[in-house]
């Protein structure tokens, strides 16, 4: 063994610099005899050598003054201990033993180039503050750094495994890079509970996700170009995330996005809509994916927020509470259904109020949405119908579709105008453009006299709505 001590310059998270630094060369089960030779004052300590369990436990009694720890050039040989923390046991090379590092009071600790493994709870608790994870490393061990005072995470070249928990609790991480790694599953709760997390990099090949990775995080966007499975609850809780670019395959999931408040992008969105998939999603516009759904779990949409609710053709069935605390629902469009009602649970709209908010549905199915339980006790109203009022080979076209009415003609359009039968103007414009659209969603006439003025030309038309 040698002991030489001299000045060193260590930048840590912005913390640490300019350390006095001693260094040791050890044999397994020789640190216990040099520890007494480190100086009270020292503060970082290097080693090289080999070195077995009981030399890495002897780490966390070293001087409260040593912050950082060096072993990169260590290597870890196996060995047994009769430790009381771990009971009697065998330990492989090249391992970080569970729960080794857990009382660790060094902010850095340099990692063995050699490693292969961390075991469960490691550095779980640790003082440590940044960690690079050697490319040797191909498995980290659940909650291997959980509730340590990390701030910054990289490396990882090598890492084909990740325990679920690994990074749970760590409330002072703000960067985590493992993009490097060649994982394809996340675990249960990997990030969760990590309030300055915004940097995230994960690797292109993950294929599958555990619940809440990450919950309790300021992470803003997540791309997993590769994703097929998702369990349930995998993305919820992260309420600052903006952007998810996920396959539709992995949309299906009960719980995915719920309390995800700021979400607003999908890049994707799946027909079967599970239980609680976007509860609490009130900054996302929920009717592209209400558009696109043959089945709406229960409480799926609960306490989003949506102006226009448009229920596509091919919606089979929404199940209990689906909208219920829906924000600022003024209309839904039934249309595209015609007749085919979804089944539909009672209580899919809570309490609220209906009575008020129009549900337009295809002409002809007025009667049968009436009849029914839940989309009876809307404002019901048809359709305004499609088809042309005229289209003539003079080129002025006037016909109503979707609450408007849509007219062109071969100059500039001076007026149009709404009339009842008995000739009560109900609605004018004068565009003055070739093309032009007047909206009279509003208008509850069953019948209309619409005009349109060219010039010296007026086309006029009687127009069924009801």
């Amino acid at each position: 063994m040698r002991l030489r001590p001299f000045l060193a310059t260590l930048m840590l998270c912005g913390s640490l610099y300019g350390l006095s630094e001693t260094r040791l060369t050890i044999a397994p089960g020789g640190l216990a005899a040099s520890v007494a030779d480190i100086p009270a004052d020292e503060t970082r300590l290097i080693l090289d050598g080999e070195a077995g369990v009981d030399d890495l436990r002897l780490l966390t009694e070293l001087h409260a003054t040593i912050k950082a720890i060096d072993i990169s050039a260590l290597r870890i040989v196996a060995s047994a201990t009769a430790n009381p923390l771990y009971g009697v046991a065998v330990f492989p090379a090249d391992h970080l033993p569970a729960y080794v590092f857990a009382t660790l009071s060094a902010e850095q600790l340099i990692l063995p180039s050699t490693l292969r493994s961390i075991g469960e709870g490691a550095l779980a608790g640790s003082n440590v503050a940044d960690i690079r994870i050697p490319s040797s490393v191909a498995t980290i061990g659940d909650y291997a750094f959980a509730g340590s005072s990390l701030c910054s995470v990289t490396g990882g070249e090598g890492l084909r495994s990740i325990g679920k928990g690994a990074f749970q609790g760590c409330r002072q991480l703000t960067s985590a890079d493992i993009s490097s790694g060649k994982l394809s599953h996340l675990p249960d709760h990997l990030f969760s509970g990590c309030p300055s997390l915004s940097t995230l990099r994960l690797p292109s090949t993950i294929q599958s996700v555990g619940e809440m990775i990450i919950a309790g995080t300021t992470v803003a966007g997540i791309k997993l170009p590769l994703l097929s499975h998702t369990a349930d609850y995998a993305l919820a809780g992260a309420e600052t995330l903006r952007e998810v670019a996920i396959p539709e395959v992995a949309m299906m999931a009960e719980g995915l996005f719920a309390s995800d408040r700021s979400l607003t992008t999908l890049s994707q969105t799946a027909s079967d809509v599970k239980a609680l998939s976007y509860a609490g999603c009130s900054s996302l516009d929920i009717e592209p994916i209400l558009a696109n759904a043959e089945y709406v779990g229960a409480d799926a949409f609960a306490g989003t927020r949506c102006e226009r609710m448009v229920l596509g053709p091919d919606l089979l069935r929404i199940d209990s509470g689906a909208f219920t605390h829906i924000a600022g629902l003024s209309e839904i469009n039934a249309e595209a259904l015609g007749n085919q009602l979804p089944l539909t649970a009672p209580d899919i709209f809570g309490d609220s109020d209906l009575r008020a908010i129009p549900l337009i549905v295809a002409r002809g199915t007025l009667t049968l949405w009436k009849a029914h339980p839940v989309w009876g006790l809307f404002d019901i109203r048809e359709s305004l119908s499609a088809q042309d009022i005229r289209d003539d080979s003079d080129g002025f076209r006037l016909f109503i579709k979707e609450g408007a009415i849509h007219a062109s003609a071969p100059k500039a359009i001076d007026s149009l105008r709404v009339y009842t039968l008995s000739g009560t103007l109900l609605r004018a414009s004068s565009p003055l453009t070739a093309e032009a659209t007047l909206d009279i969603s509003d208008i509850q006439e069953n019948v209309i006299i619409l005009t349109l003025t060219s010039g010296s030309h007026t086309e006029s038309s009687k127009f069924i709505l009801r």
